[in-house]
């Protein structure tokens, strides 16, 4: 009797470490993803910003390659 209530006592102490467990790891995916999220749309100017500068320099340099060789 005791043994069977000690093993029973054992796996539920086993399940409820494991569903911490899931518990803690789905709360962490999920403020990864919010994170990622609120960077994504706070950064997305700046991106935007530095790929038109880049193409812009591209285009300059382009520009000004095409008027010096020709």
């Amino acid at each position: 009797m005791t043994d069977d209530s000690y093993k029973k006592k054992d796996t539920s102490w086993l399940r409820i470490v494991i569903a911490a467990f899931k518990v803690v790891f789905q709360q962490r995916n999920m403020i990864r993803e919010r994170i990622i999220k609120i960077a994504l749309k706070k950064a997305l100017p700046y991106l935007v910003i530095g790929f038109l500068v880049f193409v812009g320099l591209i285009a300059l340099f382009t520009f000004l390659f095409v008027q010096v060789f020709a």
